[in-house]
Parts: C-alpha cells; structure tokens; sequence
C-alpha cells in the first residue's frame, strides 16, 4: 500500500538526512547481518524475529513482526482504564499489539498525553509533546505524518484518517533518518514501513544487564538496516511491549518486582486485526 504523506511543522525534505553518529559504526552492521536470529512465522502474513547481539558496544535485546497489509488490518484501541497491550489485543480479537503513544501516569484512567482519534472519534488528551504520528485511512493505508503547528485551531488536518496517534519523534522518513542528539538509552517501541508496504512493529529490550536499550539515533540506524522507509518511535520505557496471539508477551518489559518482570497498564495500543 503506498504511504500517504503530509507535513507540517514547515519541515523540508532537506532537514531530513541520514544519522552519522560515532556510535554506529561498519562493525555494527555486521554484527546485526551476522546475528543468530530466531525467525518463525506464527501465522499467514506474520513474521517474527528475535535476537541478541552486541551493538554500539552494548548488548541489545530486540523483537521484530513484519506484517503482511494484504491479510492484516491496523487500528487503534483505547478502553476507559489502562490495559496492557496484551490485554487489549485479547479484548479485540486481535493477532499482535504493542504499546501507542504517551499517557498520563498516576490514574488507572486511561488518558493518552497526545491528540488520538479511533474510528474518527477524537478522545480528551493532555500535554501535547509529541510532534509526530500515524494515521490510518477508511481503506487501511498508514500515513506517516507530522503534527501542524496550528492544529489546535485546525480541525481538518485530521480529517483524511479513520485513526490518528501521535507519539514520536519520527525515526525515518522518506527513506531519511532524522536526527536527534538526545543521547540516553531506554527501552523503545516503534512502527514502521517497508518498501513494498510492508508494516513492521519492533521492541528494544533496556534497563538490564543483557539488553541496555538505545538512544533515539541508534534506533533509527537500526529502522535503516531494517530497510525501513518510516519509522515512528512510541512511546517507550516500561511501557515497550510486544504482543502476539499464541506467544503472550514477547519481549521482556523493564518494570519489575524482584525477579518478576511484567508488561505495563498502558492508555493505547496498537493492533494487528485479520
């Protein structure tokens, strides 16, 4: 399915070029093609790939799910409290989920910190950091997109998507790495797309000691060996999960109790409906 494509912000495509940070490095590439990944294929039209590897001189922890958009749907879902990925994907029938975008912490209200509209509802959101999202079309096409500047005063950017998340920031455009000097490793959560069309949710395992997370530029480096086209980061941290029917969680999220680690109560979630 071909992208649609919409900017704000006054972005130009000439903003948008390739990450070169020391960090990633021809070594680095290789280890990724050199990776003992675990492939399987848990139903028609789903890929799934894990591995651990050592990147930018840390071990990293990562899961992959390429979807195939002839045979599988995207949407959004948002309940009235917070639910895991997982227990959201269950509810709706769906074959995987991962986390959305940010929320508000401290109610077990389900309250998304950005602007959000499922099957064209816009719900209540707080905050408003993130510049960057996805939309879903009525005939299921995903558009990568930037949040215009006038959007609270706008009520028709919106108005081409059935779904709307804003998260971010935005990885990979047009084949572009954008960059960012925010250098901090953490768990992280992103969507993208393939040429070709094909979707593509992936989690980086962080805060342990055999996965140490990665930084906003080391993820789009990663999104660019994917031969990812779009990347969007979501919002990440204890709340990375990945979920498949069949499998439960498939990462390993950050937040814990001792020795037991669990996948956290998120406001949103991204499915992966037949």
């Amino acid at each position: 399915m071909q992208t649609l494509r919409w900017l704000g912000l006054g972005l130009s495509l000439g903003m948008l070029c390739v990450v070169q940070l020391g960090a990633q490095t021809p070594a680095d590439s290789l280890a990724w093609v050199h990776a003992p990944w675990e492939i399987e294929s848990p139903a028609p039209g789903l890929t799934v790939r894990n591995g651990s590897l050592q990147l930018f001189d840390t071990p990293q922890q990562i899961y992959e799910l390429e979807i195939d958009p002839s045979l599988y749907r995207l949407t959004l879902v948002q309940d009235r409290v917070r639910r895991t990925p997982g227990a959201q994907g269950r509810r709706s029938g769906a074959q995987a989920a991962i986390n959305g975008g940010f929320f508000v912490t401290g109610t077990r209200q389900a309250i998304a910190n950005d602007f959000l509209k499922i099957d064209g509802q816009v719900f209540p959101f707080a905050g408003g950091w993130g510049r960057a999202g996805i939309g879903i079309t009525e005939t299921g096409e995903l558009a990568f997109l930037f949040l215009p500047e006038n959007s609270l005063n706008d009520t028709l950017w919106h108005t081409p998507y059935r779904d709307v998340l804003i998260a971010g920031p935005m990885l990979r455009f047009d084949r572009q790495s954008i960059p960012n000097s925010d250098p901090t490793r953490h768990p992280r959560s992103i969507i993208g797309q393939k040429k070709g069309g094909t979707w593509c949710l992936l989690v980086v395992d962080g805060r342990r000691r055999k996965a140490a997370g990665m930084s906003f530029s080391e993820l789009a480096f990663i999104a660019r060996i994917l031969g990812l086209e779009y990347a969007l980061n979501l919002d990440g941290g204890g709340s990375s999960a990945l979920w498949l029917k069949g499998k439960g969680n498939l990462n390993r999220p950050s937040d814990r109790i001792g020795f037991l680690r669990f996948p956290r109560p998120v406001a949103n979630a991204i499915l992966v409906l037949p």
